[in-house]
């Protein structure tokens, strides 16, 4: 039980931190970019994006910084990705575009907590129902996400509020699962009147390899790409891996 709780959590936090603005960042974590091999356990595996994206992780500073320092302790960041369009857009932003984040980028991660056990198939098929389950309740409950964030311990923030608005299962099988889902995050800084609300869509597929969890996230605001071409995009991302 402690496993899929510990996972829906992270896989609802990484929909809510990729709408973090660059104002948050704080100081990068320990982190080797640009491995086209992960290790997870005894389990090397190779790390590919979505077509057409590129790696972009080790290229800023900032945006590793934002990425990684609201991630969830336990989840661990192996590749970023992202569109070249988006990219250049992040990248020669000027002015108030300073605080907006990539439109459409990619992540890869997995659950540290689980890189030494082995999951065999039935397992998987369990943990993954249960994870639906809980962030369909998520959902329904409108239950506030921010607190595995720890957003409010930065010292620009006075208030964040949080939620995953929508959950949608869009395929499975026995060695994954692909669910879209839409998240809001409310932010107010101290000494700021106006708030900031963010929204972000996101594609995840949660995949089992050689006995190793693999989450693929692909997210986008409402300046990226439309749910269906993310739907797409994601879904063919995924199969690359479980073909």
């Amino acid at each position: 039980m402690k496993k899929i709780l510990y996972l829906a959590a992270c896989l609802a936090a990484t929909a809510l931190f990729s709408l973090v603005p660059e104002a948050l960042a704080d100081k990068a974590k320990p982190y080797q970019p640009q491995h086209s091999k992960a290790t997870i356990g005894d389990v090397k595996i190779t790390l590919a994006g979505p077509a057409g994206f590129n790696r972009i992780d080790g290229l800023d500073q900032n945006l590793d910084d934002i990425l990684l320092s609201t991630q969830p302790a336990n989840a661990a960041a192996l590749a970023i990705y992202a569109e070249p369009e988006s990219w250049k857009a992040f990248n020669n932003r000027q002015g108030d575009e300073a605080q907006a984040g990539l439109h459409c980028h990619a992540l890869i991660t997995t659950p540290i907590s689980l890189a030494s056990e082995e999951i065999n198939t039935e397992e998987f098929q369990a943990m993954m129902t249960e994870m639906a389950e809980g962030l369909k309740n998520d959902v329904q409950q409108k239950r506030d996400m921010t607190a595995s964030l720890d957003l409010v311990s930065n010292h620009q923030v006075e208030k964040a509020t949080g939620v995953v608005e929508r959950f949608l299962v869009l395929d499975s099988a026995p060695n994954y699962i692909t669910y879209s889902m839409s998240s809001r995050l409310d932010l107010k800084f101290k000494g700021v009147s106006d708030g900031r609300i963010s929204r972000t869509n996101m594609v995840n597929s949660t995949i089992l390899i050689d006995g190793k969890i693999l989450n693929l996230h692909l997210m986008a605001d409402d300046n990226g790409p439309s749910p269906e071409a993310l739907a797409a995009m994601a879904v063919a991302w995924r199969a690359s891996f479980t073909k």
